[in-house]
């Protein structure tokens, strides 16, 4: 027995509640309080930042994009690298870490960062980023 297949107008309703739900998820993601960056794990590649990363790290729109994840990281003893390969073992880092913004001033940040397999850039880490410099003084 075959299965039903669906109307045409059966199809468009689901094209419609998918598109609603990706514009929630986008409006949800755009006005975050937090920093949301998505960094490919194989090469280190920032591949997505909501306003709040871009503007917490002194960063024009969409001008982060395509840079190593090495920009944002203080100097510290571990390479971004070796810090991927950390995450990667345990799926969800928290903690401070101490960033640079475009301007080369350090601060830090309480970050968030968990890895998951992306339909198109494959492994990824997203991280989120909130500004805990005022805290640290």
């Amino acid at each position: 027995m075959s299965e039903r297949k669906p109307t045409y107008e059966e199809l468009e309703v689901q094209l419609s509640r998918a598109k609603e739900a990706l514009s929630l998820q986008s409006a949800i993601t755009t006005n975050m309080a937090e920093g949301v960056c998505l960094i490919r794990a194989h090469d280190g590649t920032i591949v997505y930042a909501n306003p709040t990363f871009e503007k917490m790290f002194g960063y024009a729109p969409g001008e982060i994009i395509g840079k190593h994840v090495s920009v944002i990281n203080a100097p510290t003893e571990k390479s971004p690298e070796e810090k991927v390969k950390e995450i990667d073992k345990i799926d969800v880092w928290r903690g401070e870490v101490y960033n640079v913004n475009k301007e080369g001033t350090p601060f830090w940040c309480y970050a968030s960062i968990s890895m998951f397999e992306h339909p198109v850039y494959g492994k990824v880490q997203v991280a989120v980023h909130i500004d805990i410099t005022e805290r640290k003084r």
